[in-house]
């Protein structure tokens, strides 16, 4: 009789890293932290326009009343007047303290700074009447901002602001629909 030995097992082999690898696997880790921060960070703050601080709320009795500036350019808080313009599409400049009137019932203030004349402005205004028509009975103000003058386009909320140099209609939209009607600075839902 014969004995035969067990077949031997095989063994598994050991998968491992060495030093090299593994200070490379810490190195490009590392180095994705930056980029991975600013997809997660945009991820979490989806909500359009930038948060602007909020100022000290004062009714003033007439808009010509002293008060302390605003703290952005067109407002986004601050003193206000008892009453704000009637929504729609306007061929003047709105007071900042009437605008705040607007800002402080929910509503949403879209400017630019451009002359009818200029090239390509006329589309620009054309396209923002377009918008504002589709919020008709709504709290949504169209108006020259002559005094916005480090942007052609700025819209602004309680809290928010937007700026942009050229006309985009899915921003804006989305900027509207996300603080009309809330005062609150937070995107509704």
């Amino acid at each position: 009789m014969e004995i035969s030995a067990a077949p031997a097992k095989p063994q598994k082999q050991r998968v491992t890293f060495g030093r090299g690898r593994m200070m490379m696997l810490v190195f490009v880790a590392v180095g994705l932290l930056p980029v991975e921060w600013v997809i997660f960070s945009r991820l979490g703050n989806s909500q359009p326009g930038e948060e602007a601080p909020i100022a000290q709320e004062l009714v003033l009795d007439d808009y010509r009343d002293a008060h302390e500036p605003y703290l952005t350019i067109p407002p986004t808080s601050g003193a206000r007047t008892r009453e704000g313009v009637e929504a729609g599409i306007h061929d003047k400049p709105v007071v900042n303290e009437a605008q705040v009137a607007n800002l402080a019932e929910g509503g949403v203030i879209i400017q630019y700074n451009c002359y009818l004349e200029a090239v390509g402005c006329g589309e620009l205004v054309a396209g923002l009447v377009e918008i504002v028509e589709g919020y008709a009975g709504r709290n949504v103000v169209l108006a020259p901002g002559p005094a916005v003058a480090d942007t052609r386009v700025a819209v602004s909320a309680w809290g928010r602001i937007m700026k942009m140099e050229e006309l985009d209609v899915e921003e804006i939209v989305a900027f509207v629909d996300a603080y009309l009607d809330n005062r609150d600075g937070e995107a509704g839902d």
